[in-house]
């Protein structure tokens, strides 16, 4: 699939992009004010999306499987929201570039990540929890002593992830999660 540019106040919903191709699955650049919510990339040997010069936008309810060279990269990404997506089985989740700023994450999954990284953000200026919830990382090992879905110690990785309140669990509103999560458990993962 080609790269293409967005104008404003876009909404990209229900698209599907695979097949075994070696580009991006989908490519922005200047977009701003959109609702990318409920897309499907997947079966790429390249990178699932790639996004430059990103501002106010809102990823939500996407599904990013089986992806060679990561799940979304955001380049130059001020105030965006990544809410409720799903990252399995690709070399890595989420990579925030050094100008990044502004972006929350919280209540997406990242499941059966194959690479070093869960997620890169060479900014550091992510916020990796809304204030209540985080994320859920298939490899943190933390316990919830107290039964209420979070997390008792906060999930730390290398290259400035600080996620005070992971999930135990993924977020019932991101996509994709308990196929995911059985199939790693038995083994299919």
């Amino acid at each position: 699939m080609a790269p293409f540019s967005w104008p404003r106040r876009r909404t990209a919903t229900s698209s599907t992009a695979g097949g075994a191709f070696y580009c991006a699955g989908a490519a922005f650049a200047r977009v701003s004010n959109c609702d990318l919510s409920g897309n499907v990339i997947s079966g790429i040997e390249g990178s699932g999306w790639n996004c430059d010069t990103c501002s106010r936008n809102v990823f939500r309810g996407n599904l990013i499987r089986h992806v060679g060279q990561g799940g979304l990269g955001a380049w130059n990404a001020f105030d965006n929201d990544f809410v409720a997506n799903t990252f399995c089985r690709t070399s890595m989740g989420l990579a925030l570039g050094p100008a990044a700023s502004g972006n929350r994450v919280y209540r997406n999954s990242f499941v059966a990540i194959t690479g070093e990284w869960q997620c890169f953000d060479s900014g550091g200026a992510v916020q990796w929890d809304n204030g209540r919830e985080g994320n859920y990382w298939s490899e943190y090992h933390g316990s919830d002593l107290n039964g209420d879905g979070i997390g008792d110690t906060p999930y730390e990785a290398p290259v400035n992830i600080l996620d005070r309140y992971p999930l135990m669990a993924p977020h019932r509103e991101a996509p994709g999660c308990d196929a995911a999560v059985a199939q790693m458990a038995g083994g299919g993962y």
